[in-house]
């Protein structure tokens, strides 16, 4: 078939439009796609436009900047897609300028919204260069502004989440040597946080921050640099760079390398050494206070002397309190002290701490006539919630003390208002109070702290009523409140009211005791022996016996069953607390007169008998008094006296007692006695020289484990490893055949711990604390405890070995496996070992030990393990 020329030129024509319509259909698609594309990509560029990010760089006022923060907010929100790695960078290029404003607002907002985009980052994956960012925030850390100062800590926290720590260590390097006070403590706080997991290099970073920083003169600077120089690695890297240090810091740090890499030797006691105060650098300039002993005194009309317990029992006292504080402070303290003294922000009030201590460091003068205002301030700061001021004024409190002149005395105000909040923060068993207390009590008048303590009992709170009565029976001047004590007798509550009748029965006569001796005397010992092993509690008059007895000694009787049986009821009335809490302490040291007066007479018999009686009275009132005596007595008989006679084994144990419930008042006063013996006595062979250079060596050892066991609890509190430990409540240890296994230790375990620890610290619980540690150790073997805690303190290493050495051959003693026993069966012995005390009301229980299978017992004449003269004793005697 033909087909005409037109039909093939039409089918061409319709060939050629389907062509052209099909090439337009694909040009369309994909220009479709390619709008879509670029309009897609359009639109994440118009998220945050390069006009927007530069006007944002440019702009002064706080309108403009807060409007691309709330842009950069809402992209943050935006849960539907995700801020890219250019937007994050774009963010961070503006907000490194803002975190340079004036503006605190700008500021505290602009490290929010990096916080945010850290986190962001984290979640999604995306990884960017942080350092430019980093050091603008790092810089923040030194903003005079705390919330600002908070902030930055938390920012800088985010950005080491999604960088590396080494740009915190290198820009501490470059720019933390410059900053102030309150910077250089957040920077070290961040660093302590982290100690753990620093590297050797980046301990190169920090090297010579930290060691500035222990050498600054802040307290709280110095502190925190110390607990970063305990790291083993820092150390390492210190002796790598020691060659480099300065003169006088490496005089400061070769002790700490020493120290590490052999063990320490034990250190030598100076028996003539006297413990000097705390070292004031010389070269400190002289600050000048708006105030003086004048000013103080006029001061004193301004507040009442009750304001103090009214600041614990009436709430509406506090406004008037503070207003005048804040007028007082305003008046002494420049501006900028005044500012951070009244300060809502604690650590702003630590900080404070710290310019008060610079100011009371270059002149004592200062805090004694501003001592007024800084009582107040401190009451304040003990009665509140945050507990770094309270430890902070507490320890300047306690420093400055320390170092007071001679003549420095309290007013009757002063006391008045500090006693009833020490007191009652006692209440929460804190020692650190309880020495502050013992340092009020040595700086003001007698009458004056006996008052306050009386005023006191108001607060009607029962450990703070035993509190006080175990202050007013350390006291002297009784008298003083003879009336007050009635009155209290009559109208006190039961507590009260008894403890007020025991006060008082110390200040009766003892008189008449000669009308009470009778014809049969050794069935009246019997009497009184069956009445005190039996029920204590039924001896209705404690005076009229003890002043039986004690003019019975003064008879000297010379019949053996007589001197058997009036031993032997002095030791079980002496081993009584409860009766011998009404004996007056003067009439204690007219007892050891008395026995030692019988000493010359007696038989040797009783001889260990009588010095067995003699660790009873020291185990009670080791006190100047009984020294007193006893070097009086000798000195009256210096010739018939030896180092066997019943005055100097009786002295010998006095001393190695003194450390039960002795204050730093009490070692004074017995430190300047013994050096008055001294230069009175100055022979080398004189007894009572020997005694007292015996008695100022113990005191010097007292003093210095003191000094080490309060360096130790300040590293508990201010490094909290306990209670750090305590959040996992998981330790370790390993058994004995070097598998390692977890035990879990209760917070109540760690409780105990930190219990004993506070026993330890109290020289009249330290012997029982250490049996207690002992015990402690010994339930989780393999964690090394003793041995860790010895380290901090290696004077409490030599007690806790004592302890381990004589606990084998010790025996504990109690009063009631007496009771119901025949009272005429009295040949047994006092004990086969004596004890040192553990407590104050335990050190009067009797070393008295009855064993019917023995036929003999070995006592010792000294109460400790550093006796070597052991004497055989026959229970016949008794």
């Amino acid at each position: 078939m033909i087909i005409p020329s037109k039909m093939k030129k039409g089918k061409k024509i319709c060939f050629n439009i389907f062509l052209c319509l099909i090439g337009q259909i694909i040009q369309i698609f994909l220009i479709g796609i390619i709008e879509l594309y670029f309009k897609r990509k359009q639109n994440f560029m118009s998220r945050i436009s390069p006009e927007e990010a530069k006007s944002a760089i440019s702009a002064q006022s706080w309108n403009e900047q807060r409007q691309f923060i709330e842009h950069i907010e809402e992209l943050l929100m935006d849960e539907d897609e995700v801020i890219t790695i250019e937007e994050i960078q774009i963010c961070f290029n503006v907000l490194s300028k803002y975190l340079s404003d004036k503006n605190k607002d700008c500021v505290q907002r602009s490290m929010k919204i990096i916080e945010a985009l850290c986190n962001s980052m984290k979640e999604n994956g995306i990884s960017t260069n942080v350092s430019t960012i980093f050091k603008s925030v790092f810089q923040c850390l030194n903003d005079s502004r705390p919330n600002i100062r908070e902030q930055s800590t938390k920012t800088i926290n985010s950005l080491c989440t999604i960088s590396t720590f080494s740009l915190f260590t290198k820009n501490t390097s470059e720019l933390a040597l410059s900053f102030l006070p309150e910077g250089k403590l957040n920077v070290l706080q961040i660093l302590q946080n982290h100690q753990d997991e620093l590297t050797y290099e980046e301990w190169n970073h920090i090297l010579v921050f930290v060691i500035q920083s222990y050498e600054d003169k802040s307290q709280a600077i110095k502190s925190r640099a110390q607990d970063l120089t305990k790291c083993e690695t820092f150390i390492q890297v210190l002796r790598r760079n020691f060659d480099k240090l300065n003169p006088s810091q490496k005089k400061l740090f070769q002790g700490m390398i020493d120290k590490l890499s052999k063990p320490a030797e034990d250190s030598k006691i100076d028996h003539q050494e006297v413990q000097l105060p705390r070292n004031v650098d010389p070269k400190l300039p002289v600050i000048d206070l708006n105030t003086s002993a004048f000013s103080r005194r006029q001061r004193q009309g301004e507040f009442k002397e009750s304001d103090g317990l009214f600041l614990i029992t009436d709430v509406s006292t506090f406004i008037p309190f503070m207003h005048r504080l804040s007028l007082d402070v305003r008046d002494v303290f420049d501006d900028e002290v005044s500012e951070k003294l009244l300060s809502q922000q604690s650590l702003v009030r630590v900080i404070a701490v710290d310019h008060l201590r610079d100011i009371f460091d270059s002149s004592i003068k200062n805090f004694e006539n501003s001592i007024d205002i800084v009582l107040r301030w401190c009451v304040i700061q003990f009665l509140g919630y945050q507990l770094n001021v309270s430890q902070a004024s507490l320890r300047l409190l306690t420093d400055l003390f320390d170092r007071c002149s001679d003549k420095f005395i309290l007013t009757s105000k002063e006391v008045h208002i500090i006693v009833p909040v020490i007191l009652w923060c006692t209440a929460t068993e804190s020692e650190a109070f309880s020495y502050l207390l013992q340092q009020i009590r040595r700086l003001s008048k007698e009458k004056d702290f006996n008052q306050s303590l009386l005023m006191s009992l108001s607060l009607d709170h029962s450990a703070v009523i035993t509190h006080i009565f175990d202050e007013l029976k350390k006291s002297t001047q009784l008298d003083t409140i003879e009336g007050q004590l009635k009155e209290l007798c009559v109208e006190g509550c039961y507590m009260v009211r008894n403890g007020c009748q025991k006060l008082l029965k110390k200040l009766a006569p003892m008189s008449p005791r000669r009308a009470q001796s009778g014809k049969d005397n050794v069935s009246r010992l019997q009497y009184y022996i069956q009445l005190i092993k039996s029920n204590p509690d039924d001896v209705d008059d404690s005076h009229a016996v003890f002043g039986f007895l004690l003019d019975y000694i003064e008879r000297k009787p010379t019949d053996p069953r007589e001197i058997r049986y009036l031993l032997y009821c002095m030791h079980a009335f002496l081993s009584e607390p409860y009766l011998v809490d009404g004996i007056n302490q003067n009439d204690f040291a007219t007892l050891v007169s008395a026995l030692c007066e019988f000493s010359l007479d007696c038989p040797l018999d009783f001889s260990d008998a009588l010095l067995s009686i003699g660790f009873v009275i020291v185990s009670i009132h080791a006190n100047i008094t009984i020294f007193e005596a006893l070097i009086n007595f000798i000195g009256q008989h210096i010739n018939d006296q030896t180092r066997r006679s019943f005055a100097f084994q009786t002295f010998t144990i006095g001393i190695q007692l003194i450390a039960v419930s002795q204050d730093s008042s009490d070692l004074l006063q017995l430190r300047t006695f013994a050096k008055s013996v001294i230069a009175q006595n100055s022979s080398k062979d004189d007894l009572r020289a020997i005694l007292c250079r015996s008695l100022l060596a113990e005191i010097f050892s007292l003093e210095n484990q003191q000094k080490n066991d309060l360096d130790l609890f300040k590293s508990f509190d201010d490094f909290s490893a306990l209670r750090q430990q305590s959040s996992t409540n998981v330790l370790s240890e390993v058994d004995v055949n070097g598998q390692s296994a977890s035990v879990l230790v209760s917070s109540d375990d760690l409780s105990d711990f930190l219990k004993i620890l506070q026993r330890i610290n109290r020289q009249d619980s330290r012997t029982e604390g250490i049996r207690e540690l002992i015990n402690f150790d010994e339930r989780f073997t393999g964690m090394k405890i003793i041995d860790t805690i010895s380290s901090l303190s290696p004077l409490l290493r030599k007690d806790i070995e004592n302890m381990r050495n004589r606990g084998t051959n010790s025996r504990p003693s109690s009063r009631n496996s007496y009771r119901g026993e025949e009272s005429n069966d009295l040949n047994r012995s006092f004990g086969n070992k004596y004890s040192r005390p553990t407590s104050r009301s335990s050190s009067r229980q009797p070393s008295v030990g009855h064993d019917t299978n023995a036929r003999s017992k070995t006592q010792s004449g000294r109460p400790s393990s550093r006796s070597s003269n052991n004497r055989n004793f026959n229970k016949n005697n008794w």
